[in-house]
């Protein structure tokens, strides 16, 4: 069995950073890249320097000429317009960065942004959680390894829902403990069971697509045939479907 990962304070996974003394995974600030002549609040942005550039100001409007006097009537002459010309700007500092447009505090899970095309690809729970054949997954595999992959596949399904949302915390190991050893005290395998169950509600909530999965079913289903791992698992292709 493969080992689960530690995490410690400050590691960075999916764009979200892990507060050891909080105990929760926070999203990192992104800022935006800019392109060479991009122009904000002013200035413009030179890949070559690696800086803003103040734009330089239009030039003032030439002054109007003077009126041409009829032939009769001597006409005083109007004077040009005085035109104020705006002080040049103060020179930005090499580690200033240009005020920017906050984005929208209503997104869940930050984007990252595509090196290749400049397009901005958001990070959510499907690129993490696999989408698995139920049928493989419930008999074939267990069946092949004689049980083993049943062990390796709950642990699994519990790392992917870990790191697809800061706000599911789980130990996969410590699940796995729950199930396989602690059949010997008869009421952890059932007690862990459910909370999976929980967690695979919670992912699907959060994805947007509504908590269909129940833990009391999945308990339930332990008790024929083991279809607890099949019908977990076909929950938990709904989020990686989408």
């Amino acid at each position: 069995m493969a080992d689960q990962p530690i995490y410690s304070d400050g590691d960075i996974v999916n764009g979200y950073r892990y507060d050891a003394s909080r105990n929760e995974w926070l999203p990192v600030p992104t800022a935006p890249a800019y392109q060479d002549g991009d122009v904000v609040n002013g200035y413009r942005y030179s890949a070559a320097l690696n800086e803003w550039v103040p734009v330089a100001a239009a030039p003032p409007p030439p002054p109007a000429p003077p009126s041409v006097p009829a032939p009769t009537v001597a006409a005083p002459s109007v004077p040009a317009p005085s035109v104020a010309v705006p002080a040049d700007p103060p020179p930005p500092s090499p580690y200033a960065i240009p005020a920017m447009v906050a984005a929208p505090a209503g997104a869940l899970v930050p984007a990252a942004a595509n090196p290749a095309s400049g397009a901005v690809v958001p990070a959510g729970p499907a690129n993490v959680i696999k989408r698995r054949n139920v049928l493989v997954v419930w008999l074939l595999l267990p069946l092949v390894t004689f049980g083993i992959y049943h062990w390796y596949w709950y642990v699994k399904i519990n790392s992917e829902l870990r790191d697809s949302n800061p706000r599911i915390d789980v130990k996969p190991f410590l699940a796995w403990v729950a199930l396989v050893p602690g059949a010997f005290l008869l009421v952890p395998p059932f007690i862990t069971m459910y909370n999976t169950g929980k967690r695979i509600a919670t992912a699907q909530a959060d994805a947007g697509i509504g908590a269909s999965c129940s833990p009391v079913i999945g308990v339930l289903l332990m008790f024929v045939f083991g279809l607890n791992s099949l019908y977990y698992q076909s929950e938990l292709n709904k989020i990686a479907a989408v």
